[in-house]
């Protein structure tokens, strides 16, 4: 299966629900964090190393593997 925007609502959805209020991070961020429960609710592996978005090096690609990161562990607590 592969993500699909259907996912991606979904992980919307559960972002809005649990973190209601997302000025505590940057959007680069909550990008990596929606990207990650959106490949867990597709069913893909966890890694993201293939799916960096930003050059490396780059405070952005920072931001948005934290988001990835915390995303995979908010994910794990959801089943």
């Amino acid at each position: 299966m592969s993500v699909r925007e259907q996912h991606y609502e979904a992980a919307a959805k559960l972002l809005a629900e649990h973190h209601p209020s997302t000025d505590s991070h940057s959007d680069t961020y909550w990008q990596g964090y929606l990207d990650a429960v959106a490949w867990h609710l597709a069913g893909q592996p966890g890694s993201y190393e293939s799916y960096y978005r930003y050059t490396p090096g780059m405070v952005s690609r920072d931001a948005w593997a934290y988001g990835w990161v915390s995303g995979q562990q908010f994910a794990a607590q959801i089943g």
